[in-house]
Formats: structure tokens, sequence, C-alpha cells
């Protein structure tokens, strides 16, 4: 049951003797059955592996009109070779829904940051409007002040001057 790669996908376990023990994922169900006719053993990219010194690889490959994605796994003790054929549009189909699900991602952090960013560039600009406001006041204030106190040291000159004269 481990051995189904989605459909489309075939499995097969070739011996040394030639014969294969198929499990066809064609239907979508797994179907395992010994090949009367040579699934694996009579394509081009079988006799690559098999004169390959690699126990293991893939192509991409294209049988019966299809792209798939080809693996082996070879056996030094038996000389058994592991052969899988898995249509590239699975393999891909894979590739592109993780893709969608990273660019929603993306679009849905950018518009969660921007919204973000914009409270918090609001709330500064509140706060220094505030700070502004209260800094105007101070100033006027001040200058109040200022203004009181110098007609305060006016009076108190002119009546330190007028008690004098008295």
């Amino acid at each position: 049951s481990g051995m189904n790669f989605g459909k489309g996908s075939l499995v097969g376990f070739v011996t040394p003797d030639g014969k294969e023990l198929i499990n066809d994922c064609s239907s979508g169900e797994m179907n395992i059955y010994l090949a009367q006719e040579p699934v694996f053993s009579s394509q081009d990219f079988f006799a690559k592996t098999k004169d390959s010194e690699e126990l293991s690889g893939s192509y991409n490959v294209k049988y019966n009109g299809v792209n798939y994605l080809y693996l082996y796994n070879k056996s030094e003790a038996t000389g058994v070779i592991l052969c899988t054929l898995i249509p590239l549009s699975t393999v891909t189909g894979q590739a592109e829904s993780i893709k969608s699900i990273t660019v929603t991602l993306v679009i849905l952090a950018t518009i969660i940051a921007f919204v973000i960013g914009t409270m918090i560039s609001l709330g500064i600009q509140r706060n220094m409007k505030n700070i502004s406001k209260k800094l105007d006041e101070v100033v006027s204030s001040a200058s109040l002040r200022q203004s009181l106190g110098d007609t305060a040291y006016e009076l108190s000159k002119r009546y330190s001057v007028a008690r004098q004269i008295i």
C-alpha cells in the first residue's frame, strides 16, 4: 500500500532473469500483477539503468507518449532492480499547488504588514499633532508670561521712580 505514487504511476520489480512484478496505478487504484509482456525491461531507459554503475538514479523519460520521472534502485546482492514511473504532471502539479499557496500567503502577509504599518504611522502622526498643540500652548503662555513679566517690571520700575520723587 506504500507503493502508490499517484494516478498513472507504475512501479516495477524486475528480476535478473527479466520477470517483472508490476504495480500499475493508471486507473487511480493499485493493480499488482506479474507482467506477461515486459513493461520496463523492453525500454531504452531500462537498458541505460542496467548498464549504469550507479545503484540508484532518475531520468525524465517518455513512456507511451507521456512524460514521466523515472526512478530506479538496484540491489547489489540480488541484482533486482526497483523501477518507478511517476507522471511529471503529478510531480509538477504538487509544485504548482505549493506555488499557489506560497503566492497567496505572501500577498496576505504584504496586506497585513501594510495595514499594521499604516496603523502605526497614523498613531505616531496623532501623537505628534498632540505634542505640537501642547508645545504651541506652552509657547503662547510663555509669551504671555514674558509680556506680563515685562509689564510688571516696568510698573515696578515706575513705582520705584515715583517713590523716589515723592
